[in-house]
């Protein structure tokens, strides 16, 4: 089996998705909910967006390990928003 070759990205990408890692911890602070938090972080003028503006760019933030730390702060809000907040998901039991 071959090894896995070593993911290069440029400095310049790593130093934005740091940048974008300590705002995406500051903000899930004060973030209402999860979907806040998504949509200022990754919609269409989110600071994501912004700061990997092509395609290529946005694949290799996605391959590195600030990404992956994102993940599970955006994961955080989501177990903290309340059950009663997801309609669809609520457990319906009959009387």
């Amino acid at each position: 089996m071959p090894a896995k070759k070593k993911l290069k990205v440029s400095s310049k990408i790593v130093a934005k998705a740091r940048q974008l890692l300590e705002f995406a911890e500051q903000r899930a602070e004060a973030a209402a909910d999860w979907m806040e938090l998504s949509n200022t972080l990754f919609g269409p003028d989110g600071k994501a967006t912004l700061a990997f503006p092509t395609e290529v760019e946005r694949t290799a933030f996605c391959k590195i390990v600030e990404y992956k730390r994102i993940l599970p702060v955006q994961t955080t809000q989501v177990l903290s928003t309340r059950p009663s907040e997801f309609p669809a998901f609520r457990i319906r039991t009959r009387v």
